[in-house]
């Protein structure tokens, strides 16, 4: 991670998980907090290996850990997170249609997998078609690979249907929070409500595009759309490796 945006992660995060110093011990610097928490989901090492190289106490990290990471929520995700609005959404339509000459497209989506340990009576749960355990985190993204909505900690045997179903996404979506306008008047009256694109994983929605497999040969809609989503979503998957 570049060192500015550690620091903007730290000046954002100081309000909320800054400890003050007590007549028994010096608080943890607020720096060494953040950074043991990302080090520790960056590598998936245990607490006492994080610890031991921050040069923090077992109990310690287990305590601010929590906090931290509620705190990364709580505070960053309305700033960084957000489905755009306005003349936002129309920059990110915009540049999808340039790519793919498919108007009012508002997003791609895809799950990928990320790694983790899991209690073994439950590693049925969480092992996937690639051989290992994991969770499954679910990303909508634009045509930048800007991530617009996320959804984790499904286990990793969940298709990715199944965690479109019970995400927060589809809940914005059928409560008409997003994907609702601009609604565009095409050729011959037709009108075209926003949309985003997936693959053929995903069921076909008003409000989400995959292939088509109606005869033997795929028809040139499908290259524009495979087109379009491939360039988000490999630029998603490698923003997703831990």
């Amino acid at each position: 991670m570049p060192k500015h945006i550690f620091q903007l992660l730290v000046t954002n995060l100081a309000p909320v998980v800054t400890r003050a110093d007590t007549q028994f011990r010096r608080a943890i610097p607020t720096d060494v907090r953040i950074a043991s928490v990302l080090f520790k989901l960056a590598t998936s090492m245990s607490y006492f290996k994080v610890g031991e190289h921050f040069g923090v106490g077992l109990a310690t990290v287990q305590e601010f850990m929590p906090e931290v990471i509620t705190a990364i929520i709580r505070v960053l995700d309305p700033s960084y997170l957000s489905w755009p609005r306005g003349e936002s959404m129309l920059e990110v339509s915009q540049k999808f249609e340039r790519t793919c000459g498919l108007p009012n497209i508002h997003g791609a989506i895809d799950c990928t997998f990320v790694r983790v340990w899991c209690p073994q009576d439950q590693a049925g749960c969480f092992f996937h078609r690639k051989w290992y355990t994991s969770i499954v985190l679910q990303a909508v993204a634009d045509n930048d690979a800007t991530f617009l909505d996320i959804s984790c900690g499904f286990p990793g045997s969940v298709h990715d249907q199944r965690v479109l179903r019970r995400s927060l996404f589809l809940q914005k979506v059928e409560g008409g929070e997003i994907l609702i306008e601009p609604v565009l008047t095409l050729s011959g009256g037709v009108r075209l409500s926003p949309y985003i694109l997936g693959d053929s994983g995903y069921a076909l929605q008003p409000w989400l595009m995959t292939p088509i497999s109606l005869t033997p040969h795929p028809p040139m809609l499908n290259v524009y759309l495979q087109h379009d989503r491939s360039e988000v979503v490999s630029v998603s998957n490698a923003l997703l490796v831990f």
